[in-house]
């Protein structure tokens, strides 16, 4: 679980450098072109990954025999969606009235897709086997190298396309990590049952996650597209920098709940009344942390 939500802050402090970097070197309109670029990508990566992993984690964490027959379903179904996906966003972005350097920044966001697809199939067998040191290397990797190649390119003041084909490219290299590890960690050790892929159980199995993880992202994500339509780059820009701040926190919470989901999964057949209690205390210290936060925030807000 502590190194899931390490993982989560993790990609959050990178995200929320690199934004700083943005405004430092490019200004705040270019900000608002990247936070809107990224808000496509986390939009595209949770359409992409169709509530298939938090539904695989729940089965595999109670069936492990099946970890390397649902790697090849999640392999399939989730780079089909990907590369469907890119297609839609080129065709996108070619209809909005986006400037040229936002739609080349969108359309490297769809190329990236199709590795994400690749490692999220990993690490959703990393999160079911309770491996979450292995997702955070995964992370790790990727994670630096997206700030390391953003912060020289933005010292050589490219444009935020640039950006997101560094974005790109580390996701490509940490693809290659996630299955070298995978494989190295020998978690399709043997026995392991061949099972085809039944569309009907996967749909009705991902749907209600889909629909959750979806519902999160648009909660998050929908202000900044709605924001590109009706408002200016800058605009955008200096509502990504305050909204970070609040994100930061979602996060962390949200990581706590997937690092014991795999746990939650194999104690409620044999034990349902024990992970009731568990996760009952996990929702009173998360709530308790909320208003805490948000307790602040309401004191220490400038005066009008």
């Amino acid at each position: 679980m502590g190194a899931l939500a390490s993982a989560n802050l993790w990609r959050i402090i990178v995200s929320f450098l690199v934004q700083l970097l943005v405004f430092r070197w490019l200004g705040l309109e270019a900000l608002g072109q990247y936070t809107l670029a990224m808000a496509f990508l986390n939009i595209s990566q949770v359409l992409c990954e169709m509530g298939l992993p938090l539904w695989m984690v729940r089965e595999l964490a109670q069936s492990p025999q099946l970890r390397r027959a649902y790697f090849r379903h999640a392999l399939l179904l989730e780079v089909s969606s990907a590369l469907l996906l890119w297609a839609l966003l080129v065709g996108l972005v070619a209809l909005l009235p986006y400037p040229e350097v936002t739609r080349t920044a969108i359309f490297w966001v769809g190329a990236s897709l199709p590795l994400f697809a690749i490692s999220s199939a990993s690490t959703t067998i990393f999160q079911a086997s309770e491996r979450m040191e292995l997702a955070f290397v995964v992370e790790f990797v990727t994670n630096l190298l997206i700030l390391l190649a953003s912060a020289w390119l933005l010292w050589q003041r490219h444009s935020v396309a640039d950006l997101l084909l560094v974005v790109v490219i580390a996701q490509g290299i940490g693809m290659v990590v996630g299955l070298a590890i995978l494989f190295a960690a020998r978690l399709f050790s043997a026995p392991q049952l061949v099972v085809p892929l039944n569309l009907k159980i996967v749909v009705k199995g991902a749907l209600p996650f889909f629909g959750l993880t979806l519902n999160d992202v648009l909660l998050q994500r929908l202000d900044i597209l709605l924001l590109s339509f009706f408002g200016d780059a800058r605009l955008l820009g200096a509502y990504s920098a305050a909204y970070n701040l609040v994100r930061v926190g979602i996060k962390l919470l949200q990581s706590v709940w997937r690092g014991i989901y795999p746990t939650l999964a194999r104690l409620y057949p044999t034990s349902p009344a024990q992970a009731v209690k568990m996760a009952t205390r996990l929702l009173y210290v998360g709530f308790a942390l909320a208003a805490v936060g948000a307790g602040m925030v309401l004191y220490f807000k400038p005066q009008a």
